[in-house]
């Protein structure tokens, strides 16, 4: 999505593939960053009220860590698993199970905030080590 036009007649989203798509009515939902980074113009402009509250939201950093095992090794009924890593507070805390929601033996890792930039400059296998080392002092 490159534009948003809408009016009186109706919504028009411009596609970056040059297409557009019209309609009535549009609920536009887009990451704050997309919205703060301007990268979808919208015709006429957005109210000055709605872009005081986009400039005066904070953003995060959220990571997401997606593993894929043989088998099960944690508590296949839980839906989320907590934690705490006495060395680094915060490091891999919080993981859903996505065995309860998928069926497979996955589990989806978060690092937000100060950890999360931190392991921003890390390579991918320097990552899933990360993981592992962590699901190995819960489980191991």
């Amino acid at each position: 999505m490159e534009t948003v036009a809408y009016g009186p007649s109706g919504v028009e989203v411009g596609l970056k593939d040059g297409g557009s798509v019209e309609s009535d009515f549009a609920v536009v939902t887009l990451p704050i960053g997309v919205l703060k980074a301007g990268s979808v113009e919208f015709r006429p402009a957005l109210p000055a009220r709605k872009l005081a509250a986009i400039d005066a939201l904070g953003a995060g950093l959220l990571d997401k860590l997606w593993l894929s095992f043989d088998e099960v090794f944690w508590d296949g009924e839980a839906e989320m698993i907590h934690w705490i890593d006495p060395a680094r507070p915060g490091r891999w805390a919080e993981w859903v199970n996505g065995y309860k929601l998928t069926g497979q033996p996955l589990l989806l890792g978060f690092n937000g905030g100060g950890i999360a930039r931190e392991m921003s400059g890390l390579g991918d296998e320097e990552v899933v080590d990360s993981g592992m080392r962590a699901l190995d002092s819960m489980f191991g």
